[in-house]
């Protein structure tokens, strides 16, 4: 005997399946992350495993995992881009107070990778990317005074 509800039923474990694939894509790096969506996975498989579920608990199921889910790329993409950020704040933060001609390479690095950023990589302190127009300016100074001696 075949209840309505066995397709949605199919439909369930697909959702699980995928969304099995993407904890198990994240669980090392994003750990917190992951572990939210593993209770999401566990609760839809309750509801899977139950064979006195209902259509409608079947199709919560469904939504609940699928917004799961979502939930944890989104949380996952906030913190690669936070990193990002992090990233570039150190490069910039490194580099010296006064800057002279022998920090070009620096500074310049620190600008690609500034200019590198995404819009959802923004930098939570606005002083840094005055740091880093400031040991600029210090460099381009300081090439000029070298250039005025030669």
């Amino acid at each position: 005997m075949q209840f309505e509800w066995d397709a949605d039923k199919a439909a369930l474990n697909k959702a699980i399946a995928a969304a099995e694939t993407y904890y198990n894509s994240i669980r090392d790096d994003y750990v917190d992350i992951a572990a939210t969506l593993k209770t999401a996975i566990d609760t839809a498989k309750k509801v899977a495993w139950n064979d006195n579920t209902t259509e409608s608990a079947v199709a919560d199921a469904i939504t609940a995992l699928n917004g799961a889910v979502d939930t944890a790329k989104a949380e996952a993409k906030k913190a690669d881009d936070e990193a990002a950020a992090k990233k570039v704040v150190d490069l910039i933060n490194a580099l010296p107070a006064n800057a002279g001609v022998g920090d070009k390479e620096a500074v310049e690095a620190a600008r690609a990778a500034y200019d590198a950023l995404t819009a959802d990589q923004t930098l939570v302190d606005k002083a840094v990317p005055n740091k880093l127009a400031t040991a600029e300016a210090q460099v381009q100074a300081a090439e000029e005074e070298a250039a005025k001696k030669s």
